[in-house]
């Protein structure tokens, strides 16, 4: 069993756009790194702090610190973060923080963001009143920045951020979009203000977060003409990926002109599609869909979206179109059980970006919505932590594929667990949509009836299935599944994908939909050649032996997987004593699979990161191409 949770870990607080990588060193002067999406990131200027309320004189280190004392506001410290935007030549600009943040104990904090304001009518605040570069200014009255902000008129909160119990862990990781304003702007300087509630929760002990002062940065657009960030974008294909490109995103509030503008990287005549839009269930944004067609193969292009809000575009990102053949390195990072935990999903997010995968592959059980109307706010997070970690830090939006499971469906419940069981399913796009109303309704792929091909040239065909969710394993999917098989015998890689396994880590081999799996889709597979197969559902990491017809065979499959990307691990089956199992583990994860031209190539690494198998299956059959 593998140990990965160290004593003090790293939490990565990210705000409002996209993720970013480390910064220039603390105190560094900036340094301007503008590309075509007009980027650019800065360092920290300069740090401070204030001691407030009736702990304003107590000992403290002179470290980034929020602290408080006890559960109250009288012993917190606030934190103060300034960065030099004064040489930027913009009219407007938006933009993210990334505050990186060390979390030295297991309980529940929470941070709050606010941004100095510094609109005509500010009073007589006085910033000389703090000591910049960690001199601390120690203020025991009720007044003045020693209050909370939310009682100051010149803060405005940009939202809360919250650890909550991490089940003994310190590695959680959470973000939190960031409406970071021109108008915040003073002396050609942003002043980010950061204070701690219920840092110290039932034993009075003086608990604390640190700020990493050298890994903090701030990264804005600025521009002649005011930008905004979507509130959610997301890419998929939904046809050939050589030569398509399906951008998804939502808007809130009235727009007239939802569309995109694109061009290929080096060029400057951008083409406009309109949008296909409709309302989201259960909320008040709308969806927009544009399928970019005609692209060439293997292709950096730009774009943006038109009309985001109040008549503003987006700023400029970009995407790649896959290769006509597997010459070289195809890298697809690929897992399941997304988001119980935004903070997990965050982290793994992240370690999964460090690796430049060409697009992610999710198994289902994504934002744990569960179908229902009360938890729409869950859509919403799962959105915004993939704009915050999804994005390269040249712009590159990273595609996901996303199929379906149990916690797509109402109540986390499969079609045969919903009233009326089995007798009461109906093959209709109707009934897909009523049980399942977010997962239709949000994602172009992979559309009804939730199992789907896609093909990538005539080198790889991901096979996407629903296993017992919004329709049975058995019956029209399998006989679909048969002939989709057959008609790629000579597909090198033929890869499928699908939520509950058919040989779990946790759960019982005797569960009744795993053993429709083997029954049903085993046998195609070890029919066509599949190599690998992944699937999802206990949340623990397992690879199996290769196995071929219930048995091992150093010519069957591999199944690997079992989801848990984002999610509380669960014990699993000793492996030594379990004889499908090669390797289980309780650990958050993700699957790197690399094509190069016939070989395969499987590494899984943590959250963090760091490799904890790997994995080089068979060359493909001779006799079938696979």
């Amino acid at each position: 069993m593998m140990n990965v949770y160290g004593k003090a870990t790293r939490i990565i607080l990210a705000v409002a756009g996209c993720a970013m990588g480390a910064g220039a060193l603390w105190g560094a002067a900036p340094e301007l790194q503008p590309h075509y999406l007009n980027r650019v990131t800065l360092p920290v200027e300069a740090e401070a702090f204030i001691r407030g309320g009736d702990h304003a004189d107590d000992p403290q280190s002179d470290a980034a610190l929020i602290t408080q004392r006890g559960n109250t506001t009288t012993g917190t410290r606030k934190t103060y973060l300034r960065f030099d935007v004064g040489e930027l030549d913009a009219s407007y600009f938006s933009g993210s923080a990334e505050l990186s943040v060390i979390k030295d104990d297991w309980r529940r904090h929470d941070i709050e963001v606010w941004a100095l304001v510094w609109e005509e009518g500010s009073g007589d605040w006085d910033p000389a009143r703090i000591t910049w570069n960690r001199a601390p200014a120690n203020d025991d009255s009720v007044d003045g920045l020693a209050d909370d902000p939310r009682n100051d008129p010149y803060a405005v909160s940009l939202g809360t951020w919250t650890a909550a119990d991490t089940d003994g862990s310190t590695g959680v990781s959470l973000g939190f979009l960031l409406d970071l304003r021109y108008e915040y702007v003073r002396d050609g300087r942003v002043t980010l203000v950061l204070t701690g509630l219920n840092l110290g929760v039932d034993d009075g002990d003086n608990r604390r977060l640190e700020i990493a002062r050298e890994a903090s940065t701030l990264t804005l657009f600025p521009g002649k003409e005011p930008v905004e960030t979507p509130v959610a974008m997301y890419l998929c294909w939904q046809r050939d990926p050589t030569a398509t490109m399906t951008i998804q995103w939502h808007t809130e509030g009235d727009v007239f002109e939802p569309s995109v503008e694109f061009a290929w990287l080096g060029g400057d005549d951008l083409r406009k599609v309109e949008a296909d839009s409709h309302p989201m269930v259960f909320s008040d944004r709308m969806i927009h869909t544009v399928e970019l067609t005609g692209l060439d193969a293997d292709t950096e292009y730009r774009f943006r979206l038109k009309d985001v809000a109040e008549g503003r575009n987006s700023p400029f990102y970009k995407f790649r179109t896959m290769p006509e053949t597997p010459d070289r390195p195809i890298r697809i990072a690929i897992g399941g059980d997304v988001m119980m935990r935004e903070e997990m999903m965050a982290r793994t997010n992240r370690a999964a970006m460090h690796l430049d995968p060409d697009f992610i592959v999710w198994g289902g059980d994504l934002s744990y919505s569960d179908g229902l109307a009360e938890k729409v706010d869950r859509e919403y997070d799962f959105f915004r932590v993939m704009m915050e970690t999804l994005i390269a830090e040249d712009g590159r939006v990273v595609p996901v594929l996303m199929g379906i499971g149990n916690h797509e469906i109402l109540d986390g419940r499969s079609y045969h667990r919903q009233e009326g069981g089995r007798d009461a399913y109906e093959n209709t796009d109707e009934f897909r949509e009523a049980i399942a109303p977010y997962y239709y309704d949000l994602f172009a792929f992979t559309g009804h009836p939730g199992y789907r091909e896609l093909d990538f040239g005539e080198y790889m065909s991901l096979i996407f299935l629903d296993s017992d969710h919004s329709g049975p394993v058995g019956g029209v999917q399998t006989e679909w599944l048969a002939e989709i098989l057959e008609d790629r015998m000579h597909v090198p890689h033929v890869i499928p994908v699908y939520h509950v396994p058919a040989y779990p880590s946790v759960r019982s081999l005797e569960g009744g939909t795993s053993r429709a799996i083997r029954a049903n889709w085993s046998p195609l597979f070890e029919r066509a050649g599949v190599r690998v197969a992944f699937e999802h559902h206990d949340h623990a990491y397992k690879r199996t032996v290769p196995i071929r017809g219930e048995e091992e065979d150093e010519k069957g499959i591999v199944y690997i997987g079992d989801g848990a990307w984002g999610v509380p691990t669960r014990p699993v089956h000793d492996a030594g004593e379990t004889w499908y199992l090669e390797k289980s583990a309780p650990i958050l994860h993700f699957i790197l699979l690399t094509i190069h031209g016939d070989s395969q190539d499987i590494k899984m690494f943590d959250s963090e990161g760091k490799l904890i198998d790997h994995y080089v299956p068979r060359k493909p059959n001779p006799r079938n191409n696979r």
